[in-house]
């Protein structure tokens, strides 16, 4: 009988420690998994505080010419008549530029990459060529 009781109770104490360790090993993903989407949001969120802003550059002709993205998500061309995009996200190292859609069409995305952003300058790639711009205080 005593074997029995005995027996028992390591079968249940070997049960419990497997299930708390499953539990524990439940809850570290699950923290893991958060830190990792509050990372990439911040690093998100980081991205649109650095980009935006008034960026320019000189064209041939002597011009400024270039775009602000404002804060609430509005794109501005600055002497660049070929620019349709009206909206900007920013994620991932990329901006993206977009236009609105033709009647029955989709929206026209424009991305560019971002290869740096310091506080003076932002330098993006189109994809053919990298081009640099000045923050325009």
């Amino acid at each position: 009988m005593k074997i029995n009781a005995l027996l028992f109770a390591i079968l249940f104490a070997g049960s419990m420690l497997f299930v708390s360790c499953g539990e524990t090993a439940t809850e570290e993903t699950t923290v893991e998994e958060t830190t990792e989407e509050a990372t990439a949001t911040t690093e998100t969120a980081a991205l649109d505080q650095q980009v935006a802003g008034t960026w320019v550059m000189m064209a041939e002709d002597g011009t400024e010419k270039g775009f602000s993205l404002n804060a609430d998500g509005t794109v501005a061309p600055i002497n660049m008549a070929d620019l349709a995009a009206t909206q900007w996200t920013a994620a991932d190292g990329k901006i993206m530029l977009t236009a609105p859609a033709a009647e029955g069409a989709e929206p026209v995305v424009t991305t560019w990459t971002v290869v740096g952003v310091t506080p003076e300058t932002l330098t993006v790639n189109d994809g053919t060529s990298d081009i640099v711009l000045t923050k325009k205080m």
